[in-house]
C-alpha cells in the first residue's frame, strides 16, 4: 500500500488519526453494523491481531477511493461517510484479512 501511505503523507495525515478510534472500538465506532459480530468473534479468538489485520484489509480496500481526497475529505469519510457506505464485501474483507500476516511485535 506505499501509494495510501504517500497520500497521506503529501495531504499531512497520519494513520493514527483514523485507526485510534479503530482500536479503543474495535471498529464499532467506523464499520457498519453487520460487520461487527464477526470482527468481535475474530477479537476474542485472535486478541488485538485481528484488529491489525482488518485494519490493514479495510485499507487495503479503501485504497482507490481514499487516495482521491485531500485532509478534509478522508477526515470526513472516516467520521461520517463510510459506516453508511456499502462498500464491504464481507467474504472479502475477512479472506483479505486472514491473508495479513501480523508480526507480534506490533501487537505488543
Amino acid at each position: 500500500m506505499p501509494k495510501f501511505f504517500s497520500h497521506l503523507r503529501k495531504i499531512q495525515m497520519t494513520p493514527d488519526y483514523f485507526t485510534s478510534k479503530w482500536f479503543m472500538t474495535i471498529f464499532a465506532c467506523f464499520l457498519p453494523y453487520n460487520l461487527l459480530p464477526p470482527i468481535f468473534d475474530m477479537f476474542i479468538t485472535e486478541g488485538w491481531k485481528a484488529v491489525f489485520r482488518i485494519g490493514i484489509a479495510l485499507l487495503k480496500q479503501l485504497e482507490s477511493e481514499l487516495v482521491s481526497k485531500d485532509m478534509m475529505e478522508v477526515s470526513e469519510y472516516f467520521r461520517v461517510q463510510v459506516r453508511h457506505q456499502k462498500l464491504f464485501d464481507p467474504s472479502a474483507l475477512f479472506s483479505s484479512a486472514q491473508q495479513v500476516r501480523v508480526n507480534n511485535i506490533l501487537v505488543n
